[in-house]
């Protein structure tokens, strides 16, 4: 029996679990849910405490007397049907990009770094990748292209280099995936498996420290950079809604790898602002500006220290500013609506909820393929999570292991198979 193999972890040891960072998970859709399924430590090891992890989401619902819902919903049909009749994506999150495999050989992985107010430093390593946010909506070419990133299954914004900063994350376990996309922004594979890496990231609760660096608020003092420094802002309009912001810095270098370490002078990274209100941390120099409403905007760049001390050059601010007009939009060219967390939220990307109560309703059976040996497991809540289980456990067997997760969500009947493997979640 698969329960010599896998004895239960002292309650004393769950701790470990909830704080753990894991690298691949599986998502899949099933009816009107959304699985991500994996074990809560990943790369999983034999002999190590461990736990089996289960994320069950589902669309947010609303009331249908929101007038301002009912008209995004109606945009949204509209808009699919717009790029349904022209034979294009538009980039909707609500929608599925084509997908094609990659002409030449590419991988991707991520690193994070968590800072304390729920911000998630994210590192895209690739290997035979170029970034190429200027031939964005172009034409395809082998090996480049950009990324989109998504939290929780909500996609955020496009991303135009290997860095990434996501801003005011709730606190609890977030599932990060990044899939590299083309210029045209299909959806690439290798092997018919999605080019894309995912990972568990933990952000603390206000007031909780992270393991990584803290964040002080911006200081109100700038510090003088050493040498001139100064820079221009281009903001292209995106055929597909929203802007494409160009940052051309002299006398500064984009250092994303050194943020919240100690002032290397001429090194940092950039805050952009809309109206004055700051938007989002720039540590390439292009950044996606999703679609703002009508009327004149000015989109503002101040360069700053690795530690998030202003630049100043003869007294004054290293700052530049674009301005813009943007038009109302129809629902062929619409594509997101901005937010002042820092998230570009698309018209068709549903904002998606956890499903509570789980713990009473399903269970799942583990199977460690090799030896066909299996136990069927409870679920437990992870605190501060809704909508996260995890089932604890210590392998002690290596190798290929099934998931089965049977009982019923909100009613519904469910019996669910995952396995590992390379383009889902790791074996043991």
């Amino acid at each position: 029996m698969l329960k010599k193999l896998l004895p239960m972890a002292a309650a004393a040891c769950l701790l470990i679990l909830c704080a753990a960072v894991a690298s691949a998970h599986e998502p899949r859709d099933v009816d009107d849910y959304n699985f991500v399924v994996g074990f809560m430590n990943e790369p999983a090891y034999e002999g190590l405490l461990n736990a089996v992890f289960l994320r069950v989401t589902k669309v947010a619902a609303h009331e249908h007397g929101d007038l301002a819902m009912d008209n995004a919903n109606e945009k949204e049909e509209a808009a699919n049907e717009s790029s349904a009749a022209h034979g294009h994506d538009d980039g909707h999150g609500g929608m599925s990009h084509a997908s094609k495999e990659s002409e030449v050989p590419v991988s991707v992985r991520l690193m994070t770094d968590v800072e304390d107010g729920g911000g998630v430093n994210v590192h895209i390593m690739t290997d035979g990748w170029r970034w190429s946010p200027e031939n964005v909506n172009g034409a395809d070419a082998p090996g480049e292209g950009h990324a989109h990133i998504y939290v929780d299954g909500v996609k955020i914004n496009r991303v135009y280099g290997p860095y990434y900063h996501l801003k005011g994350l709730e606190a609890g376990e977030r599932h990060i995936r990044v899939s590299l996309n083309a210029n045209s922004h299909t959806d690439l594979t290798i092997d018919g498996e999605p080019l894309e890496a995912t990972m568990m990231v933990t952000v603390p609760e206000a007031g909780q420290h992270t393991d990584g660096h803290h964040v002080a608020g911006h200081a109100p003092e700038s510090i003088g950079a050493g040498a001139a420094m100064s820079l221009d802002v281009e903001a292209y309009e995106d055929p597909l809604g929203g802007y494409n912001l160009q940052v051309l810095p002299r006398g500064f270098t984009f250092a994303p790898q050194s943020i919240g370490g100690e002032h290397v002078d001429g090194a940092g990274y950039a805050v952009v602002s809309i109206d004055g209100e700051e938007y989002a941390r720039l540590y390439n120099d292009w950044l996606k500006i999703p679609s703002l409403d009508p009327g004149m905007h000015t989109i503002g760049v101040m360069l700053m220290s690795n530690d998030h001390t202003p630049y100043s050059w003869r007294g004054k601010p290293v700052e530049a500013s674009a301005v813009v007009h943007a038009e109302a939009e129809s629902v062929e060219d619409a594509e997101a609506s901005v937010d002042t967390d820092g998230h570009d939220h698309d018209h068709g990307e549903a904002q998606l909820v956890g499903v509570e109560g789980l713990e009473n309703t399903m269970l799942v059976e583990v199977t460690h393929v090799p030896t066909g040996a299996s136990q069927v497991m409870q679920l437990r809540g992870v605190q501060d999570a809704p909508g996260d289980y995890a089932a604890d456990f210590i392998p002690t067997a290596s190798g290929q292991y099934t998931l089965r997760f049977f009982g019923s969500v909100e009613g519904f009947a469910i019996d669910e198979m995952f396995e590992s493997g390379p383009g889902r979640f790791n074996d043991i």
